[in-house]
């Protein structure tokens, strides 16, 4: 019994569903609140359990490329550590994306993690 695969059309629908967003949206230019999270989580989802390059899984979004999918890895790692809502919401689609489709996150490769911030601090000369 080997696991099923998801697709990043799959993944969206199951976002826009739970976040109130419709698909057609999500893959337009708006650059909405509410449109631009969905989209930002949809692309994070699809990074982790689509087996496709960054920039076919982007090209979905309305022909956006590879760095779209980069931004969005960051901007929902730091929804994720600032918005416990976010963070609970995240885990419902997850669950949902896991118990429909029968399938596991891949592998997260080291330039997926991501980088620690840096502290800037004066140097007094």
């Amino acid at each position: 019994d080997s696991p099923s695969s998801v697709s990043v059309e799959e993944i969206t629908h199951i976002v826009a569903s739970f976040m109130g967003v419709s698909v057609e949206s999500m893959v337009s230019r708006t650059r909405k609140r509410e449109v631009c999270e969905a989209r930002h989580i949809s692309l994070f989802l699809s990074e982790r359990y689509v087996k496709a390059s960054l920039g076919c899984i982007s090209k979905f979004f309305g022909g956006r490329d590879h760095t779209t999918a980069i931004h969005s890895r960051y901007a929902v790692l730091d929804l994720i550590d600032t918005d416990q809502s976010v963070k609970l919401l995240i885990e419902v689609i997850v669950d949902k994306i896991e118990l429909t489709y029968n399938c596991k996150p891949l592998p997260v490769l080291r330039n997926q993690i991501r980088p620690k911030k840096i502290r800037q601090t004066k140097v007094l000369l």
